[in-house]
């Protein structure tokens, strides 16, 4: 996951200002500054040798510097709000909220993509502990974690716009 949140020198932090043409304005994450697009979203699939060991599937809704990965499983239905999405701003989708997100984090990427990474962080440790203790069983878990993680974005959108980055260009009701 830190391989997909990479930004050369600048590590898991965006360095804006870099220009078309300069060989490491593009990274494995990439956000509009200097193009127009940005990576939509991450994933990470373990492909275990034994094939009785379930895979590990990780995705994330975002620019993976601003998003976290959530563990996924090929037999379990997705929540709703990974499976809900639309053309404009919906607060039912967990992508448009990560854009969302995302937005706002990059008014001052240096100041406050640490911030979310924390939070993140400190989630995905939490999720990996279980999901290496019970593959089959982590995503089992996936509505509880999409819940926590949807209120953590809520907080975080209102921790950025109160440390000065103003409003995000959308936030969820």
């Amino acid at each position: 996951m830190r391989h997909l949140r990479d930004h050369y020198e600048g590590g898991t932090i965006h360095q804006p200002g870099r220009r078309d043409g300069d060989p490491r304005a593009w990274s494995v994450c990439m956000h509009t500054n200097p193009g127009v697009s940005a990576t939509a979203a991450g994933m990470v699939v373990d492909l275990p040798n034994d094939k009785a060991i379930p895979m590990g599937i990780w995705c994330s809704l975002s620019t993976p510097c601003t998003s976290v990965f959530l563990p996924v499983d090929l037999a379990t239905p997705l929540p709703d709000p990974l499976t809900t999405g639309v053309g404009h701003p919906d607060p039912a989708s967990a992508w448009w909220v990560l854009k969302a997100l995302s937005d706002a984090v990059m008014e001052n990427p240096q100041v406050f993509t640490p911030i979310v990474q924390d939070v993140w962080g400190a989630l995905e440790t939490e999720m990996l502990e279980v999901w290496t203790r019970d593959r089959s069983g982590a995503a089992a878990r996936l509505s509880g974690w999409v819940k926590r993680m949807l209120m953590q974005t809520q907080a975080l959108l209102e921790k950025i716009k109160t440390q000065g980055a103003g409003p995000a260009r959308w936030r969820p009701d």
